[in-house]
């Protein structure tokens, strides 16, 4: 018989395998939303903390998921409010999604895919400029300010080696509701001992 665990585990590669593209933050219902964000948000503190220095603890979900902030944590004595989104592209999943259905492949490791899934300086600016236009027009008008934004990707073709040029060379606008952005990639082997993280301001 399998352990609650297991069935959590296949429930989550089951997850992962039918969305088929920048998989690992794949979820389908709030539930698995809530502990996708709040495993991420451990990363971060862990990527954050070693590259950073920040001491962030005491990181749990909130309790009322149809509300800001995603997370709660504990950061110099006080509490702060963690707000997670991610940066994938929509098109390849919906690529992915459609060719599925006619029992063709489409992957961003061949093929079409494989050229759509490629990253240069101006796309990626780009989308995390949009990312964070849109996030901070979600809360126009509203007294919720983010204290941390975390934007992260598994998208398997963006290296850390570029991103970590491309972030030294733009500069991207403060938003007003969005106090603290760091961007979050999944690790990546021979990087660095956690997953990469860079401070976008």
């Amino acid at each position: 018989m399998n352990s609650d665990f297991e069935i959590k585990l296949q429930r989550c590669c089951d997850i992962q395998n039918r969305r088929g593209h920048a998989s690992l933050f794949a979820r389908e219902t709030s539930e698995d939303k809530q502990i996708v964000e709040l495993a991420t948000a451990r990363e971060w503190a862990e990527s954050a903390g070693a590259k950073y220095g920040i001491v962030v603890s005491g990181i749990v979900s909130n309790s009322n998921s149809n509300v800001a902030p995603d997370c709660f944590a504990q950061l110099n004595g006080g509490q702060i409010g963690i707000e997670l989104t991610e940066l994938v592209d929509p098109e390849l999943l919906r690529c992915v999604a459609a060719e599925r259905k006619s029992d063709r492949v489409f992957s961003a490791y061949h093929g079409i895919g494989f050229q759509q899934a490629q990253w240069d300086q101006t796309r990626f600016c780009h989308a995390l400029n949009e990312i964070l236009a849109k996030k901070d027009k979600k809360y126009e008008g509203q007294s919720f300010r983010a204290d941390v934004l975390i934007v992260h990707t598994d998208e398997p073709w963006l290296s850390p080696h570029d991103v970590e040029r491309w972030h030294a060379q733009n500069t991207f606008e403060h938003r007003p509701s969005l106090k603290t952005v760091y961007f979050l990639m999944t690790y990546v082997p021979g990087y660095s001992l956690h997953w990469p993280v860079f401070q976008v301001y």
